[in-house]
Parts: C-alpha cells; sequence; structure tokens
C-alpha cells in the first residue's frame, strides 16, 4: 500500500530538480514526473506501477513508430477477434504479473525483517546482574536536560517476562517501577556519568567502587528476598510480597495466580475462574476481590472513604467479564471488614481478608476484629512455611458497629451505588 507522506517526497524531490531557478512552475512538471514514477520499475515489486494496472509495459513516445506523422495501432488482423484474445491474454498477465509482485513484497519484507532484528535485538538480563536504567524525565517538557543520561547502577532481581525486569538499588532497596529492556544497558563498572557540573577528580587516588552483591534470598520458591522480609516485617507490601500472597492463596484453591504487575501492563490480567480470591492493586494501596456464590465481593480496609478508581474498575472487568450483565455492568457487593488504622497495614489487612475467605470463617469472619501488632508476624510465618493460615484474631473486647454491605454496579464509566 502506498503511504502518502513518502510518496509525497519522492514526488517533492523529483520536482526539484526540473523546476526552474524560481521554483514557481512546479505545477507545470507534475504530469510528467507522475509518468515517469508510475513507468519506473520498482525494487521491491520489481515491476512498475503501470504494468501491475494494465498488465504491459509501457511504451514510451520514441518507442512509438511514425507513420506520416500519426501512428496506427490497426493492423489487418485487428478485428474483434484478436482484440477480444488480447484482453483475454492480458487479464490472464496481469493476475501473474500481480501475484508475482505479492511474492517479491512478501521476500522482501522478510529480508527487512531479518535485518531489522538482528541490528534492534532487544537486550537480555539475568538476575544478579548490574544495569544502568535510561533517565526518561530528561525527554519530558519538565525534564532537566543536563541530568544524568543513565542512573544506577541497578541490580535485576527479577525476569518478568515480554522485555520487562525488576529491580533494586545498589543497597536492596526495590525500585516500585518495572524496567523494559529498551532502557537498560549492562553496568560495566567504567563510571559513566554526565555530572551536573564539572569537577576534578584524581584518579590515581580515587577509590574504587565496592562491588555490589546480589540480594539474599528469602524464600526462593515465592521469588522472595531478604528486603521482602524487612516490609512484611515492618512496612507496606511490595508486588511480590502481594503476589506470593496470591500464590499461596491460589494454592490452595487449586488455581493459579496472576502477578499484580499485570495491572500495569496494556494487556491487563486474564479472566479469573469461578470462586477466585486475590489482591489487587489501587493507587498506592491494596485491595481483596472474589468470586463467591457467583457475586463478586470487594473488600478494602480503606472503605468508605477510599473511592473505586477508574484503575481499580478496569481491573475488575478484566478478571470478571463472565460476571457482566446485559448493560455491560459488573455488579459486586462491597463487603464490610475490620478497618485499617496504620498507614502501612492495607497489603496485611488484604492478605488476612484472602485468606479469611478461603481458609477461615468466610464472609462471616471479616468484621471480627485483627489482632493487629500480631499479624504482620503471622503474614511471616505463613510465607515461611507456604501456607496461608486464618489471622489470629482479638479475643476480647468491643466488636464495634457493624456496617451493611453496599452493593454497586460498576463499568467503564464508573461507580454506581444501587442500595444506601
Amino acid at each position: 500500500m502506498l503511504r502518502p507522506e513518502r510518496f509525497n517526497q519522492t514526488l517533492v524531490t523529483a520536482l526539484s530538480k526540473v523546476v526552474n531557478e524560481t521554483s514557481d512552475d512546479w505545477d507545470e512538471h507534475i504530469d510528467a514526473v507522475a509518468f515517469a514514477y508510475r513507468i519506473n520499475v520498482q525494487a521491491t515489486t520489481r515491476k512498475s506501477p503501470f504494468e501491475l494496472l494494465y498488465g504491459v509495459t509501457a511504451r514510451l513516445p520514441q518507442q512509438l513508430k511514425d507513420d506520416g506523422g500519426e501512428y496506427s495501432w490497426a493492423t489487418d488482423d485487428a478485428t474483434a477477434e484478436a482484440i477480444s484474445r488480447r484482453v483475454e491474454t492480458i487479464a490472464d498477465v496481469i493476475q501473474q504479473k500481480r501475484k508475482s509482485a505479492h511474492e517479491n513484497i512478501t521476500a522482501t519484507q522478510a529480508k527487512q525483517k531479518k535485518r531489522f532484528d538482528l541490528k534492534h535485538a532487544p537486550p537480555t538480563f539475568s538476575v544478579g546482574d548490574r544495569v544502568l536504567k535510561y533517565n526518561r524525565r530528561r525527554d519530558t517538557r519538565k525534564g532537566d536536560k543536563l541530568e544524568k543520561r543513565y542512573q544506577g547502577p541497578y541490580v535485576v532481581v527479577e525476569v518478568m517476562g515480554k522485555g520487562t525486569y525488576r529491580l533494586t538499588t545498589a543497597n536492596g532497596s526495590p525500585v516500585k517501577v518495572l524496567a523494559n529492556s529498551r532502557d537498560l544497558k549492562h553496568f560495566t563498572g567504567d563510571g559513566y556519568a554526565s555530572p551536573r557540573k564539572a569537577t576534578t577528580v584524581d584518579l590515581t587516588s580515587a577509590p574504587s567502587e565496592p562491588p555490589t552483591s546480589p540480594p539474599r534470598p528469602w524464600i526462593p520458591a515465592l521469588n522472595l528476598f531478604e528486603s521482602d522480609r524487612q516490609l512484611v516485617q515492618s512496612a507496606k507490601l511490595n508486588d511480590r510480597c502481594v503476589d506470593a500472597v496470591n500464590t499461596l492463596i491460589g494454592q490452595h484453591q487449586g488455581q493459579a495466580s496472576q502477578s499484580t504487575v499485570f495491572s500495569q501492563s496494556a494487556s491487563g490480567f486474564a479472566a479469573a475462574p469461578p470462586n477466585s480470591v486475590m489482591i489487587i492493586h489501587a493507587p498506592e494501596h491494596w485491595v481483596t476481590v472474589a468470586d463467591i456464590d457467583e457475586a463478586v465481593c470487594y473488600i478494602d480496609s480503606l472503605r468508605p472513604h477510599q473511592p473505586i478508581t477508574a484503575y481499580v474498575i478496569r481491573q475488575l472487568l478484566q478478571l470478571f467479564p463472565h460476571r457482566l450483565d446485559d448493560e455491560g455492568k459488573l455488579r459486586m457487593s462491597i463487603l464490610p471488614s475490620t478497618p485499617q488504622t496504620q498507614g502501612d497495614d492495607c497489603g496485611v489487612l488484604a492478605a488476612a481478608y484472602a485468606t479469611e475467605l478461603v481458609a477461615g470463617d468466610g464472609v462471616a469472619g471479616l468484621q471480627a476484629p485483627f489482632d493487629v501488632p500480631a499479624m504482620r508476624p503471622h503474614l511471616e510465618q505463613c510465607l515461611e512455611e507456604g501456607v496461608m493460615a486464618s489471622f489470629p484474631k482479638m479475643t476480647k473486647g468491643v466488636r464495634g458497629r457493624r456496617r451493611k454491605v453496599l452493593r454497586v454496579a460498576v463499568d467503564a464509566s464508573g461507580v454506581m451505588v444501587l442500595n444506601e
């Protein structure tokens, strides 16, 4: 298919060679330039556009015979029958030539793809590799052109597939955003940098950078490291910790789990099987969703103060397409639960909700007050043992007012409350 922008470039280039000095007679040369383009054999098709349209090669004026000043194509055998045979022949020839041109295009495209892949093969990295990451902020409108071109070094701690990697800093701190292979390059230890200001360095006395060791594993079967253990003990859970919980929840149900990082990808989640329970990502937050007794349930430790955002709705529609009604809406119940009182506990509470649904008292146990100080040690033990068990609850104290179930319908346009 001819691209107009590319042909316009060819047309302008050709016109620039024949116009006058003031370039104001270009319109007088368009017919001649266009005809020259049409009879020129293309490298890809190995045919001229004229030949593919009419089935014959173009006859130029100098090729025509001069017979008394006029050329006559009529001959003695130019009868109606002969003309008909000629038309049939050309029709057959056109099909053959167009088929040949199509095969030539396919072969040329395959060669071009092979050459492109050889020059543009994405780099591959392994766990433990030290890499530099391209600073994309330099390319934004508010970016500082004098910023370092590459940042790091970072350490690859997980290969996510499809050219994406999970990184940590040199001291083991996790990098929240996944990195694409096109933004990474191997760190050679040559100290490459683009400093903000020029400085004078005494290379003879500059200390060498100590080698960075890969992060220490904690639970290899769940792809957890010692840095993740620290998060389980005292901070907000990251994707890797939540993926580990989802994996154990899925094993308890006999189902395969999906990584929460799929929420950040263009393809998104695959549809979840019936009766599935998992933790998904909300902006700076974790929530639990479940398909229980042919109904979708939503449990959030910050409800009713935390809104259901478009980002969360997109994940819900991807996970539960089989629960959409005739209007394309997903009807679900927002279940009351033990509320969150500390800012970093959303992931731990989400793990407690999910575990309660599959290995505890079910929906009825969601409002029972959990023993918050004992939750993190319990989660750490569950991960180490590879089995999720019901989280400890308080045996004394007031349970507080029991909230009712809130039923809503969600679609791409937002949330509609069905009961107050």
